[in-house]
């Protein structure tokens, strides 16, 4: 429970002694959340990812960390984050609003830093003061190559390429299905 947590922080890192390291992936989830970090899920390290649909989630947990991953067609959806839960998102390429439910004072703190498609999507009070908005300036979206320019304002976020076809449905006669 939180109140235990307060009393000793390291308790939710007790079963996860090691980080769980989600990176160099393609998700798309049509009915959910591409990637979703619920009831309690703690000590998840998350970068290098291209997300396509549902977007990232984190609810409750500790210590989970996003950076340097592209989410198209959706957002960050924080959920009912204990107060103190040392997660972060930052250096993110976003292409919608950021989906908060039932979250504390003082949330965003940590979620900061990230490039948003647009300026209207920045609208959280809570989070994003030194975000940017802007073209991502994608190299070849319509061939799923999410690798920004060298002059993208995610440069400016500290956002890294990462390869774009390591990853996904490698067989020729599936890649023309997906």
């Amino acid at each position: 429970s939180e109140p235990e947590v307060k009393k000793d922080p390291a308790l939710p890192f007790l079963d996860v002694v090691e980080p769980v390291i989600i990176r160099n992936s393609r998700w798309r989830c049509d009915h959910g959340w591409d990637i979703d970090l619920d009831d309690g899920s703690s000590n998840y390290q998350i970068y290098n990812n291209l997300l396509l649909q549902g977007g990232l989630k984190f609810r409750e947990g500790y210590g989970r960390k996003a950076w340097n991953n592209v989410l198209v067609n959706c957002g960050f959806h924080p959920h009912v984050w204990f107060s103190e839960s040392a997660s972060e998102f930052r250096q993110n390429i976003v292409m919608a609003a950021h989906a908060p439910i039932g979250m504390p004072e003082g949330w965003g703190v940590n979620v900061d830093g990230n490039l948003f498609s647009s300026a209207a999507l920045l609208r959280s009070p809570e989070s994003d003061v030194h975000s940017l908005s802007g073209d991502p300036q994608f190299l070849d979206p319509a061939q799923g190559d999410f690798r920004v320019r060298e002059d993208s304002p995610a440069r400016k976020i500290g956002f890294q390429n990462f390869p774009m076809d390591r990853f996904g449905v490698q067989k020729p006669a599936l890649k023309a299905q997906a």
